[in-house]
C-alpha cells in the first residue's frame, strides 16, 4: 500500500481521520489490514510527527513502536510496517536496529489455553478468547453476534480462533482458506458453525480441535488439508454433503461421534467414515 499517493493527491484528508479512512478504503479495498494499521499510526499522532522529520533514529523508532504496542496492541513488526508506510510517504528514513524480530503476541490466549493444542482431550475448553479487530473482517449476524468473514492477520503454526471480537460474540467462522502455515486449529467455546470452505487449501493443517457447542459444518470446510480425523461434540446437528471431503479424489476424513449425536445421520447419508468417540486416538 502506497501512502505517498494519498499524501500527494489527497492532502485534504490528512487533517480528518474519517476522510482519510474513506480515501484509503476506496483506494485499497482489498488491503483492510494495512489500512487499519495506517489509521492507527495516524490516530496516535505519529504520522503527523513523521511529516516534520527528515530521519528517525533507532531509539525514536523503538519508542514509536512501543507506543503503538501499548496503546493499540499492535505487534512490534506490524507497528514498524505502519511506520515505514508513513515514512515512505513523507520521504523520511527510519533506522530500526533496535527493533526486536519477535512480534508481540496479541491473541490474548493464556498459557493454559495454548496447552490444549497438544492435549489429547477431544475438545477445547478455552473460555473467552479475544480477537484483535485488525486481524478479522466480521459481519453482524444477530444481536451482539458476529461471523468471521475473513482472516486478515499473520498466520501462526498453532491458532486459536477467537470467540469474541470488539466486544461481540463470534458464532460462526469462515475465511481462513489458503492459510498455508497453519498446522493446528482450536475452535473456541461458543462458536457454532464452520462455514463453506472455511479452511480450504490450508495445505499443512493437520489437527482441528472442536469446542463442545459446535452445531454445523458445511461443504468443503476442510478441503485440501491434511486432517485425517475429527472428534465432533454431541451438540453437532448438521454435516453437509462434501463437508468432510479432503481432496479432489473424494477422500473423506474420519468422524468420531458419541452415541446420540444428531449429525451421525448426515454422516451415514454421505458415507463418511464413522468411529466411536470413546475410542478417540488423540491428535497427530
Amino acid at each position: 500500500m502506497d501512502l505517498k499517493i494519498v499524501v500527494e493527491n489527497h492532502p485534504e484528508c490528512l487533517t480528518n481521520r474519517s476522510r482519510l479512512a474513506a480515501v484509503l478504503r476506496d483506494l485499497y479495498p482489498n488491503e483492510r489490514l494495512l489500512v487499519n494499521i495506517a489509521l492507527e499510526v495516524y490516530e496516535c499522532g505519529i504520522a503527523d510527527r513523521l511529516r516534520s522529520m527528515t530521519n528517525v533514529e533507532a531509539t525514536q523508532t523503538q519508542a514509536f513502536c512501543h507506543q503503538l504496542a501499548t496503546e493499540y496492541a499492535l505487534p512490534v513488526q506490524v507497528a514498524l510496517q505502519g511506520l515505514e508506510m508513513w515514512a515512505d510517504a513523507y520521504g523520511v528514513s527510519i533506522k530500526k536496529e533496535l527493533i526486536t524480530a519477535t512480534p508481540i503476541d496479541i491473541t490474548n490466549v493464556s498459557a493454559q489455553q495454548n496447552s490444549t493444542i497438544i492435549s489429547n482431550d477431544p475438545f477445547a475448553h478455552t473460555g473467552i478468547v479475544e480477537g484483535n479487530p485488525l486481524e478479522y473482517e466480521v459481519k453482524e449476524v444477530g444481536p451482539n453476534q458476529v461471523a468471521i468473514a475473513r482472516f486478515l492477520g499473520f498466520e501462526k503454526q498453532n491458532m486459536v480462533i477467537p470467540n469474541r471480537i470488539d466486544g461481540k460474540n463470534v458464532v460462526n467462522i469462515g475465511g481462513f482458506s489458503q492459510c498455508s502455515k497453519i498446522e493446528t486449529i482450536i475452535i473456541s467455546d461458543g462458536i457454532e458453525c464452520i462455514r463453506q470452505e472455511a479452511f480450504r487449501d490450508c495445505k499443512n493443517l493437520k489437527n482441528i480441535k472442536m469446542n463442545t457447542s459446535l452445531k454445523s459444518v458445511y461443504t468443503f470446510a476442510f478441503f485440501n488439508t491434511k486432517i485425517g480425523r475429527i472428534c465432533f461434540p454431541k451438540s453437532t446437528e448438521t454435516l453437509s454433503d462434501l463437508s468432510l471431503v479432503t481432496n479432489k479424489y473424494g477422500k473423506k476424513l474420519t468422524a468420531y461421534f458419541y452415541l446420540g449425536t444428531k449429525a451421525i445421520g448426515d454422516a451415514r447419508e454421505h458415507n463418511f467414515p464413522i468411529e466411536n468417540a470413546e475410542d478417540w486416538p488423540g491428535y497427530n
